[in-house]
């Protein structure tokens, strides 16, 4: 019932410091879910048993239209780059359309400032403040 979407098979946008973060997520019972491993009615048979859920930004999060009213959403977004950049509100809009409770966490990029192309390097203090938050 707790899901973390890994980009680690991903080409680009990675969280370049995944190990420390998985192992935060471990301590809290968090299963790691690689989508490519997985047909479209498995993560929709997957995602219906999710009560909370953590991911960074992406496609991946698509997933959570499948998730109950009630459940939670921790999304990870990367910082603001520059003055025309702002963090996309798309999972924040539909997770109140579909009664799921919201949180998020800014992140810094690594490597290639550009929204699509780069890593995010996530702050895990903050993370772990922010997973427990949403799990209490």
């Amino acid at each position: 019932d707790k899901l973390y979407v890994s980009r680690q098979l991903a080409q680009r946008r990675k969280v370049i410091n995944e190990d420390e973060i998985l192992k935060i997520l471990e301590k809290y019972g968090f299963t790691i879910f690689h989508p490519e491993k997985h047909t479209f009615l498995e993560q929709v048979a997957i995602f219906s048993q999710v009560k909370y859920l953590v991911g960074e930004h992406g496609s991946g999060l698509t997933n959570l239209l499948f998730m109950g009213k009630g459940t939670s959403l921790l999304e990870l977004h990367k910082s603001k780059t520059n003055e025309l950049d702002h963090p996309s509100p798309l999972f924040w809009y539909m997770a109140e359309a579909l009664e799921i409770n919201y949180y998020h966490q800014l992140c810094q990029t690594v490597g290639r400032e550009d929204y699509f192309d780069g890593d995010y390097l996530v702050d895990a203090g903050l993370f772990e403040k922010n997973l427990v938050k949403m799990l209490n």
